[in-house]
């Protein structure tokens, strides 16, 4: 299997693009990173993409709580791509968010 060739169907390219897209544009907003490490892995079951920093960092509160949108909608993206994320993040040492999408036998279309 070629990286990443038909991994996702069109939509499903354009909400994986957009997670990681938001995840770019919290940094720049808010994190003062002078560092950003993206890592996007592919196996047979999942495509494990992992964006961290090394800037102010935050304390991450639950989804029902949060008013940021962006992060709302990041969320909603990867549910509808049937994955799930998870941000870790501490005051002072940056912030690692995790996204993983389950691969199916045929890409949705």
């Amino acid at each position: 299997m070629a990286l990443f060739d038909e991994v996702f169907s069109k939509d499903g390219e354009v909400l994986f693009y957009r997670v990681i897209q938001e995840c770019l544009n919290n940094i720049v907003k808010h994190a003062q990173a002078t560092s950003v490490e993206i890592s996007i892995v592919q196996t047979e079951t999942q495509v494990t993409a992992r964006i961290q920093d090394n800037g102010r960092g935050f304390v991450p509160v639950p989804e029902s709580q949060s008013s940021g949108f962006g992060l709302i909608g990041l969320a909603e993206r990867v549910r509808m791509l049937g994955g799930a994320h998870s941000i870790e993040s501490e005051a002072g040492k940056g912030t690692a968010m995790t996204v993983i999408i389950p691969l199916r036998e045929e890409p949705l279309r």
